[in-house]
């Protein structure tokens, strides 16, 4: 039985949030590591980097954070 989104409690803010979830925690992370002086330039076990991930998944304030930090 299809909800209309409307009725089951969602809303835009809730979507907008939701999507908002993974880059908030690549950038909490991300910051933690530039505070103790980490390198934001390493590749993970899969081949992936910070800015990689960032820019495939449009990641808009982790690019930002990205750039500040001198990593292209």
């Amino acid at each position: 039985m299809f909800i209309c989104g409307r009725t089951a409690g969602v809303t835009q803010e809730l979507i907008n949030e939701l999507r908002a979830a993974d880059e908030q925690k690549m950038l909490r992370d991300l910051r933690r590591l530039a505070r103790r002086g980490h390198d934001l330039q390493f590749t993970g076990q899969h081949g992936e980097t910070p800015v990689t991930l960032s820019h495939y998944s449009f990641f808009l304030y982790l690019n930002v954070l990205l750039l500040f930090n001198r990593n292209s």
